[in-house]
């Protein structure tokens, strides 16, 4: 899993980590910081930041579809920092702006 990553100023990875447990996406993460300078940019779902009704039944069904295709799952804001800070990563700023879907910037 994720053996190297090259070396870079920056990364981005889009619905990755959903498909990963928690241990797994440290691991990643872990990998990213060693190897990214500036940011890691994710592109996933964070489950509170939408409110609409169909927005919030198509994350439930997201969340659903990654515990049992993959062993991942959807994450809350609390769970990304908490990843984010075991891997070692200093800062993070989640944007919701792309629907359902979030810009997460974490930096090292």
């Amino acid at each position: 899993m994720f053996e190297a990553i090259p070396p870079a100023d920056a990364a981005m990875m889009k619905w990755v980590m959903i498909d990963w447990d928690d241990d797994s996406c440290v691991k990643i993460l872990k990998r990213c910081k060693e190897a990214i300078k500036k940011m890691v940019m994710i592109i996933e779902m964070a489950m509170e930041n939408q409110t609409i009704e169909e927005n919030i039944e198509t994350q439930i069904f997201f969340d659903l579809e990654a515990m049992i295709v993959a062993q991942g799952k959807q994450r809350k804001e609390e769970e990304w920092a908490k990843l984010f800070f075991e891997a070692g990563f200093r800062n993070y700023k989640i944007y919701p702006v792309l629907g359902l879907r979030c810009l997460i910037k974490i930096y090292p």
